[in-house]
């Protein structure tokens, strides 16, 4: 770990460095295609999941994918589960999500009505005990959608070749946003609706926004809102279409880059106050493209905006951090920073990745920012990279091209940023995994399999974390062949896995070891439905080919 304070840290691979302990529930069967989706929330004794089973297709033919809420007890066995299947009058409904408000446990589901063009968004309580409808449907939303009938999304950004109906929730759980964008066959001006709802799911407050660009050269990159309903919209605004490329009915294209200059920006809509103030901020460094950007809010209300730029060369390549903070109090800007990376930094992360040489970062992706007591933030990033390969089967059930996609993550990189000076510390964590989706063209048949060194399966990151009083605790799965002192069995055969857990502290100590007690014999980490649920405690899922576990760990 390097400082520019010049602090001393010292990294060390301890077996028993702070205390722990993991509880699983009852290991759970489960079909091929079946899985935990999402965890919902914790609430009191009980966790709720959301449980998905992807029907084989058939002839080419996919049935309807399947959701069912789950609810476990305090020793993670499942108390109740009913499908999440949703009719208004005699029409069906597509499930979207499940949240919790405030308390109290809803679904969403949407219709698109072809003829009307229109997509609704409902929403419906559910009874925390039974998991059966408690009230709704209840109609909060609604866009135009295309003429062309696409298969259902299930996630809260819908398609846009649809219409979108995207959401965020507070930190609190007190007020979740929808913003709603139309279809658009034509040139004209970008329109989208601003929605704020209570945990009571009433509309605080709504309004429409017409900008001045062009729909096709206008994108959502994401939304937030804060405690007290503040809203904060990011967007990416294209200058020029690109002439070389033949218009589509769609939607015209747009370059990143056009005679090796940036072809777009991002800008920062602020509607505070139930609405009544609104504002725009233009988020640009000095020089080179800004992008994968993460927005946060802290306790305090305030914004946090941090992301990436690099130059012309790549898309993929980075050479140094942006961001800017928002008071939440004022709503004004109270830092802006570009800063470039030190060459200390890139040598480091170089030579940890075996390619010397460089001048910037590539193929890193920051996940989360974490605000800290004092007002400074915490970003934690990774190194990832996907490559593809496509074999043919001649015969058997399988036969046909098999095209496989090779998600690689490497090392952890963590930033302490003071908001008026800058990065205070940084630490670079080492580790590698690999993940593979892959796909039979023949059949049409869609799946996704481990690899049999890591035994990980990921697609949002490869590692879960917690924002404790002590500092940041890490936890993923790895192969065990990068753990130098990972001893084999008497068998003389290693486990498949190992799991690690990676202590860092606000200060910028670290500490890692490896967990041996306790851990589900060949089950793996799933990061996307892993979570914080307490001061200090971590909700985690465990998942083998056929079986599946709920459990803690709770750091004492």
């Amino acid at each position: 770990m390097k400082s520019l304070l010049t602090f001393c840290i010292i990294q060390t691979l301890i077996v028993c460095t702070f205390a722990q302990d993991i509880k699983w529930g009852e290991e759970l069967n489960k079909k091929r295609s079946s899985t935990i989706s999402s965890i919902i929330g914790v609430d009191g004794e009980n966790t709720y999941a959301i449980m998905y089973h992807r029907p084989m297709s058939i002839n080419g033919m996919k049935a309807d994918d399947n959701y069912y809420i789950t609810r476990f007890d305090q020793s993670y066995n499942i108390k109740e589960q009913e499908e999440l299947s949703f009719k208004e009058k005699s029409t069906n409904l597509d499930y979207a999500y499940t949240l919790f408000l405030d308390g109290k446990l809803y679904s969403f589901a949407i219709f698109d009505n072809y003829k009307l063009r229109r997509r609704f968004l409902f929403v419906y309580e559910l009874d925390k005990n039974s998991l059966k409808v408690k009230s709704g449907p209840k109609k909060i939303a609604e866009t135009n959608i295309s003429k062309v009938k696409y298969s259902p999304s299930f996630t809260g950004s819908l398609k846009r070749e649809k219409g979108e109906i995207m959401h965020a929730v507070s930190n609190d759980r007190s007020h979740l946003v929808l913003l709603s964008r139309g279809y658009v066959e034509t040139e004209k001006p970008a329109e989208f609706l601003v929605q704020v709802f209570d945990g009571d799911m009433n509309l605080i407050w709504e309004q429409n926004e017409t900008t001045e660009k062009d729909d096709q050269l206008f994108d959502i990159r994401g939304v937030v809102v804060d405690n007290l309903g503040n809203v904060n919209i990011l967007t990416q605004e294209f200058f020029k279409l690109d002439k070389d490329i033949e218009k589509s009915k769609e939607k015209l294209k747009a370059k990143t880059v056009i005679d090796g200059k940036p072809n777009y920006q991002y800008s920062l809509m602020s509607y505070r106050n139930k609405g009544t103030e609104t504002k725009a901020y233009l988020l640009k460094p000095e020089e080179g493209f800004l992008r994968k950007i993460r927005m946060e809010t802290n306790n305090r209300n305030d914004l946090i905006i941090f992301g990436f730029f690099g130059n012309e060369k790549s898309y993929e390549n980075t050479q140094g951090f942006y961001y800017q903070t928002i008071d939440g109090t004022t709503g004004e800007v109270s830092s802006e920073r570009f800063e470039y990376f030190s060459q200390e930094f890139i040598d480091e992360f170089a030579e940890k990745e075996k390619d010397k040489g460089r001048d910037e970062l590539w193929n890193v992706n920051a996940y989360a920012i974490i605000p800290a007591k004092n007002g400074d933030f915490i970003v934690l990033g990774e190194f990832f990279r996907s490559t593809t390969s496509t074999t043919y089967k001649p015969d058997g059930l399988d036969e046909g091209f098999r095209t496989t996609q090779y998600y690689n993550y490497g090392d952890i990189l963590i930033w302490r940023v003071n908001p008026q000076n800058g990065i205070v510390w940084y630490d670079i964590i080492p580790k590698y995994q690999r993940t593979a989706v892959a796909s039979i063209a023949s059949s049409g048949m869609d799946y996704f399999y481990v690899d049999d060194a890591n035994r990980v399966r990921g697609g949002v990151g490869s590692f879960i974390w917690a924002a404790m009083d002590d500092g940041i605790k890490m936890l993923y799965c790895e192969d065990p062949k990068q753990k130098e002192d990972f001893k084999k069995k008497k068998s003389g055969v290693t486990s498949d896995f190992v799991w690690s857990l990676v202590e860092v502290s606000w200060d910028g100590e670290s500490s890692e070891q490896i967990l041996k007690n306790n851990i589900p014999q060949k089950a793996w980490l799933v990061p996307g439905a892993c979570s914080q649920t307490g001061p200090s405690k971590m909700l985690l899922l465990a998942n083998e080919r056929w079986t599946y576990q709920l459990g803690t760990i709770i750091f004492r």
